[in-house]
């Protein structure tokens, strides 16, 4: 399905806000320090302890600054404060790691895993002292890194396997998780459910949907195409795509590297494009590439191509039009033939939701409503089939052939890889390639996707330069969101 992809806000942003987050060498504490910043601390830690989801919200609206409010925003405070009960049954402090009067940093021990998490609070100087900064972040332990120091690689991958059976047996991760190194497994685990109706669990085979991970197919097929000199990056999507498609002013000034860098422009209207998207894909139920025409006919620049990075899945979509008309093959049978082969990966394809296909998880939502909590699935969200945007189904042993596929460079060479994985800043994508987002952070370097619709959370990263790779597909959101980003944090804070 293509897709909103929630998660593409970049995983470390996401989980990080480092508005204060510095080294420091202050002296543990066995106590929360009775600061203006400790006292925040402390009554946050109550309020999050008791999981009381009504008083989290009036205290988020209330306590914080409103410029902290509308830099963060509510909803994902929320997913802070709650996703703490949720997930981790709630926080006990364990030691300060950096204290002053209006900044508190703990590290504390989570409840139901005993890993770590770096939480803090920056408060205002002058009364009430709102809270007007935050720091968060995963740990292995409470007591890292000098705790880690001494282990070796099977007892890490021991307490990564202990963290995630612990919360798949608690029912807050429901997916699959895979670690390699060097391209070879170190790591699998499954936990959940395929089918909470049937009571069908997922497996290490299970088909979980992709969502935008999908982009990175399209990326790589467009690539061939540019390697066999059929197409340029350059040329003008008009080229190749008539005006029953697209408007003859997009054809003539939208570039193919603008598809593929989310740099096109493209707009509908002035609401969410994306959900719009997804809307009318499912209440029309498009099946085929072509079906969407109804849709980008409407479309209008709503800036200069190249000027702007705006995520767009129609823009990603109509490569899939482009792939056919170069190729001579539909959209679907160029992926099956020319990645999907090539890389061994057997248990990948397009499924369609109202036709039953055996392993194939459904997706799932967990909801707060009427003062009780109620497990939905997806089915009345999602697009019938998936498209270049988004929705193919497949595992985590098919992500990792794709990867040594991309890694033995079966699938393009070295230098149209490098093409790829090169942010396009000269296009104002600082931190997207074609079809692959390029993060670095300290001194790794992940490239890969993350997807995320309702019921969908997934990541999948590379990190060439350790030499690592961390697959998460998830068929499960919880009221405070997703725990993906959490688990690929604990996998970076172990072996990193």
């Amino acid at each position: 399905m293509g897709f909103i992809n929630r998660l593409f806000l970049p995983v470390f942003l996401l989980v990080l806000i480092l508005l204060f987050l510095v080294p420091s060498k202050a002296k543990a504490l066995s106590d929360i320090p009775q600061t203006p910043a400790g006292k925040r601390l402390e009554e946050s830690l109550n309020l999050i302890n008791s999981g009381d989801i009504e008083k989290i919200r009036e205290y988020i609206s209330s306590q914080f600054t409103k410029s902290f409010l509308k830099k963060f925003g509510e909803e994902r405070l929320f997913d802070v404060y709650y996703g703490f009960f949720e997930k981790y049954q709630g926080l006990e402090f364990h030691k300060a790691r950096e204290s002053s009067s209006f900044k508190l940093v703990g590290i504390h021990r989570c409840r139901l895993t005993n890993s770590g998490y770096l939480f803090g609070l920056m408060v205002e100087s002058r009364p009430p002292q709102k809270i007007q900064g935050m720091t968060i972040m995963p740990l292995a332990c409470p007591d890292e890194p000098e705790s880690l120091e001494s282990l070796d690689e099977k007892e890490k991958i021991k307490m990564l396997e202990s963290f995630i059976d612990r919360l798949g047996e608690a029912g807050i991760f429901s997916g699959t998780v895979l670690l390699a190194k060097g391209g070879n497994a170190l790591l699998k685990k499954a936990h959940g459910f395929a089918s909470r109706r049937y009571d069908v669990p997922i497996r290490y085979d299970t088909k979980l949907n992709l969502a935008s991970l999908t982009k990175m197919f399209t990326a790589v097929a467009a690539a061939q195409l540019f390697e066999e000199g059929k197409m340029s990056f350059d040329d003008p999507v008009g080229k190749y795509l008539g005006t029953d498609w697209i408007p003859e002013r997009i054809g003539e000034s939208v570039q193919i590297k603008h598809l593929l860098s989310h740099t096109s422009g493209i707009g509908i209207g002035e609401e969410d494009d994306n959900l719009i998207y997804l809307e009318q894909a499912f209440r029309e139920q498009y099946r085929e590439i072509s079906d969407y025409k109804s849709f980008s006919t409407r479309a209008r620049l709503k800036y200069e191509p190249g000027k702007k990075f705006s995520y767009s899945n129609i823009g990603m979509h109509l490569m899939g039009p482009i792939i056919e008309k170069i190729s001579g093959e539909t959209y679907i049978q160029y992926l099956q033939a020319h990645i999907f082969e090539p890389s061994g990966m057997s248990n990948t394809g397009f499924c369609e939701l109202d036709k039953p296909e055996p392993n194939v998880a459904m997706g799932y939502v967990k909801e707060y409503k009427g003062g009780r909590f109620i497990w939905k699935n997806n089915v009345l969200a999602c697009q019938i089939k998936g498209t270049p945007a988004g929705g193919v189904y497949s595992t985590i042993d098919d992500l990792l052939k794709f990867e040594n596929a991309l890694r033995n460079n079966t699938l393009v060479s070295e230098k149209t890889k490098e093409i790829l994985f090169t942010p396009k800043k000269e296009l104002n994508a600082s931190s997207y390639g074609y079809g692959f987002q390029v993060r670095k952070f300290e001194d790794m370097l992940r490239i890969g996707h993350t997807g995320g619709y309702i019921g969908i959370n997934n990541n999948f990263s590379m990190y060439f330069n350790k030499d690592y790779t961390v697959i998460i597909l998830s068929n499960v959101d919880l009221v405070s969101g997703s725990i993906v980003s959490d688990i690929e944090f604990f996998i970076l804070s172990l072996f990193f």
